[in-house]
């Protein structure tokens, strides 16, 4: 449900519905989610902090990557947006979206 109001650009009610889901069943996806609803409504630093969770959590997660390098890109956090693209690259060193 969260996914299709993120799609249809209404991340508060995505962001409701993440936060009816009950803490045990918050996986890797509703993680992810929440970063990209942070990120849509320019809450850099919330998102920042969501996706640092999910990397410590499990540091091979290439999504994660990308979405923190994007995240600390908006925020003008230059340096360390390119230090999580070169991690995204590491992971996989062909993802496009890393190069870019």
């Amino acid at each position: 449900m969260a996914a299709l109001y993120l799609d249809y650009e209404y991340p508060y009610r995505a962001l409701y519905w993440l936060g009816r889901i009950a803490a045990e069943s918050y996986d890797t996806r509703c993680r992810l989610l929440e970063a990209e609803c942070h990120l849509t409504l320019e809450e850099y630093d919330k998102a920042t902090e969501s996706l640092k969770q999910l990397l410590d959590h499990n540091p091979y997660e290439l999504q994660a990557w990308l979405l923190l390098a994007e995240a600390q890109y908006s925020a003008t956090q230059y340096q360390q947006a390119v230090e999580s693209c070169d991690f995204a690259l590491a992971i996989d060193p062909d993802n496009e979206q890393a190069w870019k």
